[in-house]
C-alpha cells in the first residue's frame, strides 16, 4: 500500500485487503494511498491510525476519478484541513456500501472552521482547538 506521506498511485486495484498499523505524515496521508488516481477498491479495511496537517483520510488522503465499494475505515485519523474517516480529500468519486467509523480530530486554530464543517454535515466526534 502506500499511505505514505504524498505516496501517489496511478490505477490500482485492491481487492480483499485489510491494513493495520501507523501513517504519519504532512500532506495527502491516508491508510491505503496518499494520493490516488484511477483507482479501485472493493472489500478493503484500514485499521491503521493516520495522522498528517492537510489531506488526511482512514482510507486516501486524496483520491481522484476512482471507486471505493464494500470497504471502511476504523483507525483514529488526526489532521488540520481536508480530515475524514474514509477519505481527506475526494473528486469524481463512485462511492458504495462504504462507512467510516473512525475518531476524526480535526485540530484548528480557526474555531470557525469546526462549525462550518458541522454545517456541512460530517460527522466529527471531536474538535480541538490548536494551542496559541
Amino acid at each position: 500500500m502506500v499511505g505514505y506521506d504524498g505516496g501517489e498511485c496511478f490505477g490500482a486495484n485492491v481487492y480483499d485487503s485489510t491494513v493495520e498499523g501507523t501513517v504519519e505524515g504532512v500532506d495527502y496521508v491516508g491508510g491505503v494511498f496518499g494520493t490516488a488516481y484511477y483507482n479501485y477498491m472493493d472489500n478493503v479495511s484500514s485499521e491503521a491510525s493516520v495522522t498528517g496537517e492537510a489531506g488526511v483520510g482512514g482510507l486516501a488522503g486524496q483520491y481522484y476519478y476512482s471507486t471505493i465499494n464494500e470497504s471502511n475505515s476504523t483507525g483514529n485519523i488526526n489532521g488540520l484541513n481536508y480530515t475524514g474517516g474514509l477519505l481527506g480529500y475526494a473528486y469524481s468519486l463512485e462511492l458504495a456500501n462504504s462507512y467510516s467509523s473512525s475518531d476524526v480530530v480535526i485540530t484548528t486554530e480557526d474555531e470557525d472552521q469546526g462549525l462550518d464543517l458541522q454545517n456541512q454535515k460530517l460527522e466529527l466526534k471531536t474538535l480541538i482547538p490548536k494551542e496559541p
